[in-house]
């Protein structure tokens, strides 16, 4: 998912995750948890964790990002996965259009 923003500083303030609100996750229906990844040299990521229903157990899913400019691109580890995308787009406050998915 390919988000534009009014402005490169937009776009770093809605994805930066170093003031992100945890319990967002928490609170979302969906979610039961999360973990934000951050490496020197590479791009951060968030991992998910739900119940899921169809394999019976609780999995964990990843979702990079990726900034360019005023654009975020949001990169599910499968195509299946690009809801778990939308999602996290949903629980940020920043004014954006979808470009692409």
């Amino acid at each position: 998912m390919l988000l534009e923003f009014k402005s490169k500083e937009a776009a770093l303030k809605a994805f930066n995750l170093n003031d992100i609100n945890i319990d967002m996750f928490k609170n979302h229906v969906l979610f039961d948890g999360c973990e934000i990844h951050r490496h020197p040299g590479s791009d951060p990521f968030i991992i998910v964790f739900y119940y899921s229903g169809l394999e019976g157990y609780y999995v964990h899913r990843c979702v990079t990002l990726k900034h360019y400019d005023k654009y975020v691109r949001l990169i599910p580890q499968e195509e299946k996965f690009e809801w778990i995308a939308q999602e996290l787009s949903n629980l940020f406050k920043e004014e954006y259009k979808v470009v692409g998915i």
